[in-house]
């Protein structure tokens, strides 16, 4: 059973709101997206309309579905899902961005600079290539339509700290 509790925040709040809960107990039910939707008024409890970043503190990855809607989602609002456990026994979402690694500095020094200047010339993020080794608490991060494992994206919003939850 996946169990999902989702926090929202309004542009420069410091604290989450009160959360919405959503559980799942099959592959047809998708505990983030129900609370989400409690947030967004999808089910008409209520009307946050205002958010500007979620998040979700749950014992599982998302699922594929759910991954492919939040990324869909993030053209408007941002996400972050503190992942505690993988209860769900499925592994993280593919493909996962991270902060590119820093060269290693070597015996060659002009290696290195040349090493370097590619570095700084390069996209800041790569695609996750071992997602086996990803380990849980993880945090992911949905912006601009794509998934960040533990690293705040470029541009993400400002948001209260997550790591009480």
């Amino acid at each position: 059973m996946v169990v999902s509790s989702c926090y929202g925040i309004t542009p420069g709040s410091t604290n989450w709101g009160q959360p919405q809960q959503g559980s799942a107990n099959g592959d047809r039910e998708h505990a983030e997206r129900e609370a989400y939707a409690h947030y967004t008024g999808h089910r008409g409890d209520r009307n946050f309309r205002g958010l500007s970043v979620f998040l979700f503190v749950q014992d599982a990855y998302p699922c594929r579905e759910c991954d492919t809607f939040f990324r869909a989602q993030s053209a408007t609002k941002s996400f972050v899902f503190r992942i505690t456990r993988n209860t769900a026994g499925y592994g993280p979402p593919t493909p996962l961005l991270e902060r590119r690694p820093r060269p290693a500095m070597g015996n060659d020094p002009a290696a290195y600079h040349a090493a370097m200047q590619a570095f700084k010339n390069a996209a800041p993020f790569v695609q996750v290539a071992n997602l086996g080794a990803v380990q849980t608490p993880a945090v992911l991060y949905y912006h601009r339509g794509s998934a960040y494992l533990n690293v705040t994206p470029d541009g993400f919003p400002a948001h209260p700290d997550i790591s009480r939850f």
